[in-house]
């Protein structure tokens, strides 16, 4: 132990000081050299003849000092660091490659450690709190259906009453109201009712005030509340006399006593938090609202004793309720895991989850093969260096881990870039959905990268230098050194070749661009035809303020009704509650019309099948399909849409067993080519599990609401008369007069006053609508685009590497050709014919999948006019990609036809 403790230290002194150890070898060698002389000396020797002896004796000096330095693993270590020097001046010395490669390997490793970090937060989030590992979920499930039940109430004062693995359970409802201030400004937020002991489980003390307490949950206590950040700098301008104002939630009115700091949004993303008490059994067991149960494991305690624990209260629960719980089982899990697990195999989602990471490693597998064709050919032109080194007795390990090191430098440049490009993805995510969607985000969301995604990311580069580095390393030493001392000297044209293996690389990667590129121009096509464009209103847009209508459920609920009772009083208080708020807005002076929807112009309606006129379906490649959309009767005057034929809605299509609808001109045009609509019947189609539905009269046409001029033949709408309590829930469109903002603020008023409980979601202007339900779609295409982009700036430089190469390789025939008189084309087809050969292989390849792909599937993702988007777009994908490969050859041509024929000469 102690000798390798010394070699240790005796190694990192040789790291830190290499000067000082070589002087003190140089100085351990002297002893021994002087003490040899003295000895000869004593036998008679004269000082000079002893001195040379013992030298002679002693060996070369430089022979110790090397063999110390590899007994201590420096010899390595400082060819190491020449070879990391090396890999930074090749890095330079290409600029052209390095480019390529670091733009493809720093895309793949980022893309790859961008779904990790997403995924890892998904699955496995780090709560922002102390002890965030014994913080943990409980649920209780059904052992047949293995669905989560969420009425838990009872169960949950029976585990607060009984667990001793637990130090501290808490329990939380969802609370999505209105918050109402005592200007009458109402907005929606998103808040939990929730018990005192959840924040003892957080340890998070509050920016303000206190946090709720054991006996604000008591029966009788005065109604308080805890704000979040968010809302106590955008509802309170950060105003530090905000404890004790009064505010009303929903029906109800509480007084503030607390404001948490900038982050914390427990359970999930919430930002207002009321008491929950259960100090009544007012719910009997498997009853009451979904309830959601988490609490902090006593220290010491597993979750496997914790869940020990559970099962033992399971039994006991089932033996004493077997009608509600002998089917039931309980599970506890980490905290974020918890939440989302639909089912209890999370084990299987975190593997599915995690399996898909195989996606990106192919990416960099693929990208890593393309840029290893680039270094190939840039090592073909080192071959006369690593004959050189071969002869002077470099072994093939020594060489291949040169390139390797080369190779991880610049994929480890490509991971740094990869990184910094997957933390700006992760906050471009977050901005998306928050701002874009309008939705909110997981409270323990980071935009910065955690250690765990950082190592991946290394492991890749490890993975990309291996493929980039060592491939092409062991074909290039694979050569004997007697093929390497010829080229050396000049007897042969070279010893490096592009062999069978980079053939089939290079006629690969063309086929797999072509079919990548058809399937997602196709693709692309079918999103911007059908909805993933933008697409021109026929209406003003920013003149008209929406907002998603919906009912707190509370506001109805009755633990003794059913289901079908609750649902049934919902609609009812929910057309009420619209009727009156409409009746209100039309006599405000701001406002000129309000309507109501199931979609509104512009965003994405429902896709269906049509029939028309009882004829049976048409063949799959002719499919018919129609977007649906349910209206209130004054939907086209609120946004100016004249009836062009037949007549408009009125009371008694309402009535039951009625089925009218109008369509809009594309329709018309589309189902009857141009003949008169009104009075033909469609109806939806039959599916695989449904019937057909029943036939629809159309009793008139109107206007397209959207501009498709540029889009032939358009997009077909269908519009169905529905009541409100009919379209739950349904979009609310509300036409200003002039300033759209204040016109927004009294729609916000008169909603609170005719219902506090009627909340308006995503209150934004039409076009602001529009665009943000086209967010995923538009992330879904700029991927696709991106992807595209580098597929083919890797099968262009791939190709070009490849006419490179041939032009370095046939350099002394070239010069011959050219000498004799040789014509410019004859040469550069005798140069080109079999790397021209390789491409046109690997555009039939790819062409003829391709166009099978998109000849199959077109009809289906593009139904307007499927087939002849899918010709066109393999028509189109196929010629892009030989263009590319054209333009790819045009730089090694040019180089081949300027040569000089005595310049050529000379390295034969």
């Amino acid at each position: 132990m102690r000798s390798v403790l010394a070699r240790l230290r005796a190694f990192w002194r040789g790291l830190r000081r290499p000067s000082q150890l070589d002087a003190d070898m140089q100085d351990e060698m002297r002893f021994h050299i002087e003490m040899e002389t003295t000895r000869l000396m004593r036998r008679g020797l004269s000082a000079h003849e002893a001195a040379r002896q013992a030298a002679v004796a002693f060996g070369g000096v430089e022979k110790y000092r090397g063999a110390g330095r590899d007994v201590l693993g420096l010899t390595w270590v400082r060819g190491l660091s020449t070879d990391f020097k090396l890999g930074g001046r090749m890095l330079a010395k290409y600029p052209g490659l390095t480019a390529v490669a670091l733009f493809a390997l720093s895309l793949a490793i980022g893309a790859g450690a961008a779904y990790l970090e997403f995924s890892s937060t998904l699955m496995h989030g780090t709560l922002p709190f102390a002890d965030a590992g014994r913080i943990v979920g409980i649920q209780l499930r059904d052992r047949e259906t293995r669905e989560l039940e969420k009425r838990v109430s009872a169960d949950y004062v029976a585990w607060r009453d009984s667990m001793r693995s637990i130090e501290a359970l808490a329990a939380y409802r969802e609370l999505d109201r209105n918050l109402i201030t005592d200007d009458g400004r109402a907005e929606p937020v998103r808040g939990a009712q929730i018990t005192a002991s959840a924040f003892t489980i957080a340890q998070v003390p509050p920016l303000l005030g206190r946090v709720l307490q054991p006996a604000d949950e008591r029966p009788g206590a005065a109604p308080v509340a805890v704000i979040g950040h968010d809302i106590w700098t955008t509802r309170f301008a950060s105003d530090a006399a905000v404890l004790g104002r009064a505010i009303r939630i929903g029906a109800n009115s509480y007084t503030i006593v607390g404001v948490m700091p900038e982050g914390f949004g427990l359970p999930v993303h919430h930002s207002l938090w009321i008491p929950l008490g259960f100090n009544d059994a007012y719910y009997p067991r498997r009853s009451g609202p979904p309830t959601g149960v988490l609490g902090k494991l006593a220290r010491g305690v597993t979750l496997q004793s914790a869940q020990a624990e559970l099962d033992a209260l399971a039994l006991r629960a089932a033996a004493d309720s077997p009608q509600t719980h002998a089917h039931l089982y309980t599970t506890v899990k980490p905290y974020v895991e918890s939440l989302w697990a639909g089912v209890d195999d999370s084990s299987l989602q975190t593997i599915g989850l995690y399996a898909f990471n195989l996606f990106f490693i192919g990416l960099l597998a693929l990208c890593g093969a393309n840029v290893a064709t680039l270094v190939f050919a840039r090592t073909a032109m080192r071959e006369t260096e690593i004959s050189v080194r071969t002869a002077l007795g470099a072994s093939r390990c020594r060489i291949t881990g040169q390139l390797f090191v080369e190779a991880l430098v610049l994929s480890s440049t490509a991971a740094v870039i990869g990184l910094t490009f997957a933390s700006a993805t992760l906050t471009w995510v977050r901005n998306v959905v928050t701002s874009g969607m309008d939705e909110p985000i997981w409270f323990w969301w980071r935009d910065d990268l955690a250690w765990q995604t950082i190592a991946y990311a290394g492991l890749l580069a490890v993975l990309a230098a291996l493929i980039v580095g060592v491939v092409p390393a062991l074909k290039a030493t694979g050569v004997r050194i007697q093929d390497r001392l010829k080229q050396a000297t000049g007897a042969t044209s070279g010893a490096l070749k592009f062999g069978g293996v980079w053939t089939v690389v290079i006629v690969t990667q063309v086929a797999v661009t072509v079919i990548f590129f058809a399937i997602v121009g196709m693709i692309g096509w079918s999103a911007y035809v059908t909805g993933g464009g933008k697409r021109p209103l026929n209406v003003p847009a920013g003149e008209y303020v929406t907002a998603r209508l919906t009912l707190d459920r509370d506001a109805v609920r009755d633990a003794a009704a059913t289901d079908d009772q609750e649902r049934a009083e919902y609609r009812r208080q929910l057309r009420s509650s619209y009727q009156e708020l409409s009746r209100r807005l039309a006599t405000e002076p701001l406002i000129k019309s309000v309507t109501y929807g199931t979609r509104l112009p512009g965003t994405n309606p429902e896709f269906e099948l049509m029939n028309v006129d009882g004829v049976p379906p048409p063949p799959s490649d002719q499919v018919f399909d129609v977007r649906t959309v349910g209206v209130g009767l004054n939907y086209f005057e609120a946004f100016k849409a004249p009836i062009v034929a037949g007549r408009n809605f009125s009371e008694g299509d309402l009535s039951p067993g009625r089925h009218v609808a109008i369509v809009d001109r594309t329709f018309a045009r589309r189902a009857f080519n141009g003949q008169d609509a009104v009075g033909r019947l469609v109806r939806r189609a039959a599916g695989e599990q449904t019937a057909a539905g029943p036939w629809v009269e159309i009793v008139g046409v109107v206007a397209d609401l959207t501009d498709d001029t540029n889009k032939q033949p358009g997009e077909a709408v269908l519009y169905e008369p529905v009541s409100p309590d009919a379209a739950v829930p349904f979009f609310l469109a509300v036409h200003a007069r002039a300033n759209v903002e204040s016109a927004t603020a009294r729609l916000r008023l008169v909603a609170a006053e005719v219902d506090p409980m009627l909340r308006l979601d995503k209150v934004l202007t039409l076009d602001r609508l529009s665009d943000s339900d086209r967010v995923a779609l538009d992330f879904f295409a700029r991927l696709m685009a991106g992807i595209c982009v580098v597929a083919i700036i890797l099968a262009t430089a791939g190709v070009y590497a490849l006419m490179s190469f041939t032009v370095s390789r046939r350099t002394a025939e070239i010069g011959i050709r050219v000498a004799l008189g040789a014509r410019p084309g004859r040469v550069v087809w005798n140069t080109f014919s079999r790397a021209l050969a390789q491409v046109t292989v690997g555009l039939v390849a790819g062409s003829v999948p391709a166009a099978f792909l998109v000849w199959t599937i077109g009809p289906e993702v593009s139904a307007t006019n499927g087939s002849q988007v899918a010709l066109w777009t393999g028509v189109v994908s196929t010629l892009i990609v030989a263009i590319m490969a054209a333009v790819a050859c045009i730089g090694p041509a040019r180089r081949a036809l300027r040569m000089q024929p005595t310049d050529a000469l000379k390295s034969t």
